[in-house]
């Protein structure tokens, strides 16, 4: 690892250099990080990036497909044809697409699996308390989740889709 870092310096002096260590038994991210590399943990040995993202993203999205397929159909049987099965699965379903792909990035961003379900706390939390469903947001506060926050965004699609009788009826939180 290190005379294998040595010559990559030698060769291209500027360059930053990583090394990815993959949860193997030997050495190589304490040698790679002493010889001066910077050193990403992937967690599954012998995984590479697009086998890591495709091992995770796809069995979460037919899991993502079946659970939205239910929900929009359960939400369709219950209120009836005034609200449309296929615009308001397909907005569920992008929206699960969106928050699968952001914790594949968190997960990917941290070098544990302690460190990953933390992070989701951080990030899930503000998504339900900034969707706007819970707390009513106005002015900047907002925008700003209009723009950031991915639950803000579904909550407002399928607002969009329901009929106005629908919204009329008020909520747990009144409104």
């Amino acid at each position: 690892i290190k005379s294998v870092i040595s010559a990559f310096r030698q060769a291209l002096p500027a360059a930053a250099i990583y090394v990815y260590a993959n949860n193997s038994t030997d050495d190589t991210a304490r040698l790679a990080a002493a010889a001066g590399a910077i050193v990403r943990h992937e967690r599954f040995l012998g995984v590479g990036v697009a086998a890591y993202f495709a091992s995770k993203a796809l069995p979460l999205a037919g899991l993502g497909l079946l659970q939205t397929t239910a929900l929009a159909l359960g939400v369709h049987l219950r209120a009836g044809p005034q609200v449309p099965f296929a615009p308001h699965g397909a907005l569920l379903a992008a929206t699960h697409m969106a928050a699968t792909f952001l914790g594949l990035l968190l997960s990917a961003l941290v070098d544990s699996a302690e460190k990953a379900v933390t992070s989701m706390i951080l990030v899930v939390v503000p998504q339900l308390l900034l969707a706007d469903a819970f707390i009513e947001l106005r002015g900047a506060t907002r925008s700003l989740a209009a723009v950031l926050v991915v639950c803000h965004a579904a909550y407002d699609g399928v607002k969009s889709l329901l009929p106005a009788d629908l919204l009329a009826t008020p909520g747990p939180n009144g409104r």
